[in-house]
């Protein structure tokens, strides 16, 4: 069985967590993207933004937890991640294809 790819990217402020992975051995290819909220680390919240969570929290019921923010550095390590992913799961389908159990 091949080793699972896998990728953590800590959000710029250090809250959250992406962990992007995919698995050579599946038989279907598929990019696998998971969302970690780990709390608020150092990070101080200004006045205005508390402000903002807590008219959030008031009208949704749960603070935010749908945002990563990364900075050009990080981005650049998704985007190579996910270029890898791409090369990978185009030759998975060419090679179904060959096998003729998919039409591409």
């Amino acid at each position: 069985m091949d080793k699972e790819n896998v990728e953590y990217i800590e959000c710029t402020c250090g809250t959250e967590i992406l962990r992007m992975s995919y698995a050579p051995s599946d038989d279907w290819p598929g990019l696998n993207i998971a969302f970690w909220v780990h709390g608020h680390g150092s990070y101080r919240i200004g006045f205005k933004e508390r402000v903002r969570w807590i008219w959030h929290i008031l009208r949704k019921g749960k603070p935010y937890d749908d945002m990563v923010i990364l900075d050009t550095l990080k981005a650049g390590q998704m985007i190579a991640f996910t270029r890898d992913y791409i090369k990978w799961a185009n030759k998975k389908i060419q090679d179904i294809a060959a096998e003729g159990d998919v039409t591409v």
